[in-house]
């Protein structure tokens, strides 16, 4: 039986499981009651990151919050919307950490190397009518080089922290976002909690979002989501004919055969949003870097795995876990 890999955000898994019927609305109801709640601008500017890397392994963030990681060999090219990790207007800082390259034979490089490349655009678009405008120009940001040689004893410009294990580049950029989210902004500094407490309490509710999924209870996994939902909704300006059409193609997801977790475990704990918020992601492996919350399931008679995107925190001291992103 042939395998294939996608990845599954939370809230995309959450919106496969419209028509289940919650207490007194369907989930279309649920999410067309959002929308009358949501700000509209005149001109929803939705920010961009694409970004285009090559011999080494990265993570990118915006406002300390996850982005995009990057552990496999070679390189990527891609682009992600961010406007989720930007909670109101102003200034917004990025910060990129480079690592060694993976190797062929799976094992990472011990030092960065010289034809090391990582370059990142942020714009700002308006999506009209099936076009994309740029209305904000935003930044571009490339690593920094210097006068070497190259592999083939060739004078040549190379990546000016070759050698380093480690680099970190941070930046800032201006967003025109018309709306103002909480978000983690008011949470605990979870980095001065029992360590052991605070992964008992994740891994508790990574486990219940994950059996509501895999078990059909979709009214737990909608309530567990909802503070998320809410504020990515708004971070989109999404209207009511936007949800409906988002809804469809996510349907098919609760007609799915056997749903199964996949264990939790050789995790590490991550820290986003300045130490307000926790993931877990694997460690080591060809998962490294991906979320841990896994789901294996079966469609036509092939098998695939699904990540379960979860990011918590504590509103407030007291205040128990929830799922914000």
């Amino acid at each position: 039986m042939k395998t294939k890999i996608i990845a599954i955000t939370l809230l995309l898994a959450l919106q496969a499981c419209a028509q289940q019927k919650t207490t007194n609305t369907t989930m279309e109801e649920e999410l067309l009651n959002y929308y009358k709640q949501i700000k509209q601008p005149t001109t929803p500017i939705n920010y961009n990151a694409s970004f285009y890397s090559s011999g080494c392994s990265f993570e990118l963030r915006v406002n300390d919050d996850y982005v995009y990681n990057y552990y496999s060999t070679g390189g990527i090219g891609t682009s992600f919307p961010i406007n989720p990790n930007i909670l109101k207007a102003g200034k917004q800082r990025f910060s990129i950490t480079l690592y060694p390259p993976r190797l062929t034979n799976g094992d990472f490089a011990k030092t960065l190397p010289k034809d090391a490349s990582f370059k990142l655009d942020i714009k700002g678009v308006v999506f009209d009518d099936g076009f994309v405008d740029t209305v904000d120009d935003g930044i571009t940001f490339e690593l920094p080089t210097k006068p070497g040689i190259n592999d083939d004893g060739a004078e040549t410009m190379i990546y000016a922290d070759e050698g380093q294990p480690i680099a970190v580049y941070t930046g800032y950029f201006n967003a025109d976002v018309e709306y103002d989210l909480v978000g983690w902004s008011e949470s605990v500094d979870l980095r001065k909690e029992d360590p052991d407490k605070l992964l008992e309490e994740a891994l508790k509710l990574y486990k219940s979002a994950g059996r509501a999924i895999t078990e059909g209870d979709y009214q737990t996994f909608f309530t567990l989501t909802e503070k998320k939902t809410k504020e990515i909704a708004q971070c989109y300006y999404s209207d009511s004919t936007g949800m409906i059409k988002n809804l469809k193609p996510y349907k098919k997801y609760a007609l799915y055969n056997e749903k199964k977790l996949q264990p939790l475990d050789d995790f590490s704990v991550q820290f986003f949003g300045n130490g307000k918020m926790i993931g877990l992601y694997d460690n080591t492996g060809s998962y490294k870097g991906k979320p841990s919350l896994q789901m294996d399931y079966n469609k036509n008679d092939l098998e695939y795995v699904g990540y379960l995107f979860l990011h918590l925190h504590r509103p407030k001291k007291g205040a128990p876990l929830e799922i914000i992103r």
